[in-house]
């Protein structure tokens, strides 16, 4: 009987543990099936990328072409080209309709016979005759068949001589900013009379209250961006010279008059509607040029009172330059986010990649790490599209800000964060790379990267900018002080003097807390800002340290 009960007592041990066991089997498989199915949801979020929302906070535009990618150089076009309603507004129609793919700096592409050889595409333009430029007259109300007049700059015809004196710098420099006789220089001389057409045609299409040049090719936004910019430096170029010839032979108002279409030129260019940096970079370093055709004016042409108020009265008649920067920052985000969205067709525009570049800041370094990320990894475009978009925030706050010298403190604020950026999240891209498994930081580093990439050219846009308000500033100045000395036989002793007669308030040195520094002298006077790197080293220009302005009244003429 014992033995029965002890038999049976065992039996059931023996169900409980396997019952035990299997409940257990269970309970491990269910926690095992709860790990798999977490990671695998994990593994999703974290590992494969979302799908493109379109949206403002993402794309910034909702508009896409026909690779279903957002179409940022399509929107530029319907914006940039929809605001101008009358062509005759437009002074850049008038130079392409006088002068055509010269203007255009298609030149290189084009020869004396090219519109003759067009029916049998001889040259190879025919592509490029019907894809931009018919599309480019039409929209302009320009026949595209007529023949353009080619337009060569003075420094081009140097070159073509073939003698190497005309191919110095110091000659250069010393023909644009130095008052010149026709009878030391016979050939440029000739070359200037040359030039007396285009320049006339120029002056008055700068006149004009709109300069908008068509865009028409949409093979991306970069692309679409930059056919029509540098001309104007030749241009201008050619302006400065002409005007030091005429203050070689004493024509100190025709002079004024070229410095006064540089003048127009450069803000055409700096208020430009299309938003681009370097169009509006473009647009200071003419105004630079200008800037120094009116100091050599000042300084070799001796002009009178009566002709520096008439030049200021000229000036002044010039649209103000718009320091909104509204626009720039719009169409920079529109670039940083299509280079994301299309990484390939970027590198296709990088002319080499150095994998062993030393510089963060090489195009060609950046450029190879993009492509690294967006072709080795999955990206969420999404967390890089926000990403992008959230390091657009101090440049917006930026815009907001028009005094210039806390502009600059913002500026100064943004290059330490980039560096910081540069030397911390991405210092190693090797190593970094190697231990993102997660999507997200990938997408966040792939931002980083492109932000990093384009950060410079926004840097030296508000550099420039304050040094260009700087030069206007000591333009200015320069201005009161010729006046105080016509009418009292010597500069004064202090800028103070100047004020309220001549000038109504002393400008700030945007890049000192203090005034412009203005020294007398006994050959007459040094007018400085500490410059860039915001240090008194005493009017030395050198290296760009200080933004001088020298008067000498004892000069060769």
């Amino acid at each position: 009987m014992s033995t029965n009960l002890e038999s049976k007592v065992t039996l059931e041990k023996t169900e409980n543990v396997k019952v035990e066991r299997k409940r257990s089997w269970f309970s491990w498989r269910k926690i095992l099936i709860t790990l798999f199915v977490l990671l695998a949801v994990l593994s999703y979020f974290c590992l494969v990328p979302s799908r493109l929302i379109i949206s403002p906070e993402t794309t910034l535009i909702t508009q896409l072409n026909s690779e279903g990618k957002p179409d940022y150089a399509g929107v530029f076009m319907q914006e940039h080209n929809g605001q101008l309603k009358n062509p005759d507004d437009n002074g850049f129609r008038m130079v392409v309709e006088k002068f055509g793919p010269y203007i255009l700096e298609q030149a290189s592409l084009m020869n004396a016979c090219v519109w003759e050889d067009l029916p049998n595409d001889k040259t190879g333009m025919g592509k490029w005759y019907h894809e931009t430029w018919v599309p480019l007259c039409n929209a302009m109300s320009i026949d595209p068949a007529k023949k353009p007049t080619e337009y060569k700059s003075i420094h081009s015809k140097m070159d073509k001589t073939g003698k190497e004196e005309y191919k110095k710098t110091d000659l250069r420099n010393a023909l644009r900013n130095k008052a010149w006789r026709a009878e030391d220089y016979p050939d440029i001389a000739q070359f200037v009379r040359e030039s007396d057409e285009v320049l006339t045609i120029y002056a008055a299409a700068v006149k004009k209250p709109q300069w908008v040049c068509y865009r028409t090719a949409n093979n991306g936004l970069i692309a679409v961006l930059l056919p029509d910019i540098q001309s104007s430096r030749a241009i201008c170029t050619d302006f400065a010279i002409r005007a030091n010839e005429r203050v070689g032979r004493g024509d100190i108002a025709g002079a004024f008059d070229d410095a006064l279409s540089i003048f127009r030129i450069a803000r055409h260019q700096t208020d430009g509607d299309d938003g681009m940096i370097v169009t509006r970079l473009v647009g200071f370093a003419v105004e630079g040029v200008g800037m120094s055709v009116m100091q050599s004016i000042l300084t070799y042409g001796k002009p009178s009172a009566e002709q520096i108020r008439h030049f200021i009265n000229e000036l002044d008649k010039i649209p103000k330059y718009n320091k909104s920067i509204d626009n720039v920052i719009r169409l920079e985000k529109m670039i940083e986010l299509e280079v994301l969205f299309d990484v390939q067709k970027f590198i296709d525009m990088v002319d080499y990649v150095d994998w062993s570049a030393d510089s963060l800041f090489s195009d060609s370094y950046l450029a190879g790490v993009l492509f690294q990320l967006s072709a080795k990894s999955p990206i969420d475009y999404n967390i890089a599209a926000k990403r992008i978009q959230s390091r657009f925030e101090p440049l917006e706050k930026m815009s907001k800000e028009y005094d210039l010298r806390k502009r600059m403190e913002m500026r100064d604020q943004m290059e330490l964060d980039t560096k910081k950026l540069l030397t911390t999240t991405v210092k190693n891209p090797t190593f970094a790379l190697s231990q993102m498994p997660l999507i997200r930081q990938r997408s966040a580093l792939l931002a980083d990267y492109i932000t990093c990439l384009m950060f410079p050219a926004v840097s030296g846009f508000i550099t420039a900018e304050a040094r260009l308000e700087t030069q206007r500033d000591m333009l200015r100045v320069s201005f009161a002080l010729e006046l105080y000395q016509r009418e009292n036989g010597q500069y004064p002793d202090k800028l103070e003097a100047l004020v309220p007669k001549y000038i109504s308030v002393i400008p700030d040195d945007i890049f000192a807390p203090q005034k412009l520094t203005y020294k007398k002298n006994d050959n007459g006077y040094i007018l400085y800002s500490f410059g860039r790197n915001k240090i008194d080293d005493n009017g030395d220009a050198k290296q760009e340290k200080d933004i001088v302005v020298e008067r000498k009244i004892d000069v060769d003429k």
